[in-house]
């Protein structure tokens, strides 16, 4: 079984799972018992799989990928933290 990705769509998916786990692990959710984290796993996955479209050229070095999701990792953090601040006033 093949799915047909490529080293330029494989790359372009993990940094798009990698941005959208790092906004959804530390969100809250107001009145809601924690959501189990397999679910934002799968959760994660599924939306990086709708969202990706364009693949992205994958980077010469492993240091220059670590570099990528870590900047990733730095915009999904910001993400949620933007987010956890629009809910403070309904806490």
């Amino acid at each position: 079984m093949s799915l047909g990705l490529d080293a330029a769509s494989l790359t372009a998916l993990l940094l798009h799972m990698t941005r959208l786990t790092a906004g959804l692990v530390p969100l809250p959710i107001p009145g809601a018992r924690p959501v189990p984290r397999a679910a934002l796993a799968g959760l994660a996955l599924w939306a990086s799989l709708a969202l990706t479209q364009a693949p992205v050229d994958p980077p010469p070095t492993l240091a220059a990928l670590g570099v990528l999701l870590a900047g990733e990792v730095a915009i999904g953090l910001c993400f949620a933290f933007t987010i956890r601040l629009a809910f403070v006033p309904l806490e």
